[in-house]
C-alpha cells in the first residue's frame, strides 16, 4: 500500500512535470494562430512528460484503501496553506461567498501553481487585437472562440476579442487542459478532476467506460475538449472546474465527491445562481451517501454533514501562502468587477 506522503509526494511531483513540458510545448501561445499545431504539440509534451515521471504511474496506482484516503484529504484540509485574505476575505465575492472562499481544502499549492501557469501567458495574440469584436470575424473564427469560451456564440458577439472577460475564459481553458493531462499521464486516477459535467437532474458525470474513472469528452480535441459538455443539450446541467475524488481509484459520482471547487480569474464574474446549483448538489450527494453509507457510517465526516465541500478560489487572491512565509506570492492589483461565468 502506498504510504499517505508518498501519495502527496507523487502527485506534487506529476504537477511539476507537467508544468514543465507546459512551458515548453505551451497550449496558450498557439491558440488563436495556429491552433493546427495543437494536437502535435500536446503529443510532444505527453511523450516528455512520460520520459520525466515513468515511474510514477505503477508507484501512483499502488492500492489504497478508502477510508485512507479519506482520511489522507482530511490531514491536507487542516493543513491547507491559506493566505491572509482567504481567511477574512475583503476583496472579490467577499459580500455572499465568504464561507466559500474560506472553506479549507486539499491541494491549494497545486492547483495555485496551475492558476500561475495559465496566468502566466496573458495570451498576447489575443490582447494585441483589442478594438476587434468577436462579430467582426469570419464565422469560422466566431466559432473557435465560441469553443474555447465554453459559451453559446451569442453570449460572446458583442465581445472585443481582447477583452480581460474572454481573456480570462482561455486562461479556465488552459487550466483544465493542465488537469486534465495529468490525469492522464496518472492512469486517469489522479484525485483532482477538471470539468466535472452533472446532468440536470444531477444525473453522474458520463464515462468512457463504465467503471473506468476516465470522464468522457464530447468537444473538439484540438480546441476544446470539454466544450459542448456530455449533458450539454439538458438545461440546468452544471460543469465545475475541480472535483477532488474520495477515492481517486472509483469514477467520480454523487457517492464520490469530497469537494468542489469552482476557479475564477479576474475578469470573470462569480455568479449566485451557479453556487445554488452546487449546494443542490451536494444536497443529493448528502442523501446518496447516507443511503450507501448509512447515517452514521459516512467516511467523510462532512460528506454526512453537507455532501461534501464547497470553495470559491480566486485567482490571485486565494492561492497558496508560500512555504515559511506569511502571505502568497502574488496579492496585488486584484479587482472586485468581473462578468460572464457560467
Amino acid at each position: 500500500m502506498l504510504p499517505l506522503i508518498g501519495l502527496g509526494v507523487v502527485l506534487a511531483r506529476a504537477f511539476t512535470a507537467a508544468l514543465t513540458v507546459y512551458e515548453l510545448y505551451s497550449y496558450g501561445s498557439n491558440l488563436y494562430e495556429g491552433q493546427a499545431n495543437y494536437r502535435q504539440e500536446l503529443e510532444k509534451a505527453k511523450a516528455e512528460i512520460k520520459k520525466i515521471i515513468h515511474d510514477l504511474e505503477k508507484e501512483f496506482n499502488g492500492h489504497l484503501l478508502y477510508t485512507s484516503e479519506i482520511a489522507y484529504l482530511e490531514n491536507l484540509r487542516k493543513k491547507d496553506p491559506q493566505n491572509p485574505e482567504t481567511r477574512q476575505p475583503r476583496q472579490r465575492g467577499h459580500q455572499g461567498f465568504k464561507s466559500q472562499i474560506s472553506e479549507r481544502i486539499p491541494f491549494r499549492k497545486v492547483i495555485s501553481q496551475v492558476c500561475d501557469k495559465a496566468n502566466a501567458n496573458g495570451f498576447p495574440q489575443l490582447k494585441k487585437k483589442r478594438g476587434v469584436k468577436v462579430s467582426d470575424l469570419p464565422k469560422a473564427r466566431q466559432k473557435v472562440l465560441e469553443s474555447w469560451a465554453g459559451l453559446i456564440l451569442s453570449e460572446i458577439l458583442d465581445e472585443d476579442i481582447g477583452s480581460e472577460f474572454l481573456i480570462a475564459r482561455l486562461k479556465q481553458l488552459a487550466t483544465s487542459i493542465m488537469f486534465e493531462f495529468v490525469d492522464e499521464i496518472l492512469g486517469w486516477k489522479a484525485p483532482i478532476k477538471t470539468e466535472v459535467c452533472f446532468g440536470a437532474k444531477f444525473e453522474d458525470p458520463q464515462l468512457v467506460l463504465p467503471g473506468n474513472p476516465k470522464l468522457k469528452r464530447t468537444g473538439r480535441f484540438d480546441l476544446n475538449p470539454f466544450y459542448p459538455t456530455p449533458y450539454h443539450n439538458q438545461r440546468g446541467s452544471i460543469a465545475a472546474d475541480l472535483v477532488i475524488a474520495e477515492s481517486r481509484l472509483e469514477p467520480i459520482s454523487k457517492t464520490n465527491l469530497f469537494a468542489i471547487v469552482e476557479i475564477k480569474f479576474q475578469g470573470d464574474s462569480i455568479k449566485q445562481a451557479q453556487f445554488d446549483q452546487y449546494r443542490n448538489l451536494l444536497k443529493v450527494c448528502k442523501t446518496e451517501k447516507e443511503k450507501k453509507y448509512g447515517k452514521h457510517n459516512n467516511h467523510s465526516r462532512k460528506g454526512l454533514n453537507g455532501g461534501g465541500l464547497l470553495s470559491l478560489f480566486r485567482y490571485p487572491e486565494d492561492i497558496a501562502v508560500e512555504d515559511g512565509k506569511g502571505k502568497s506570492n502574488e496579492q496585488a492589483g486584484t479587482k472586485k468587477s468581473g462578468r460572464g461565468g457560467r
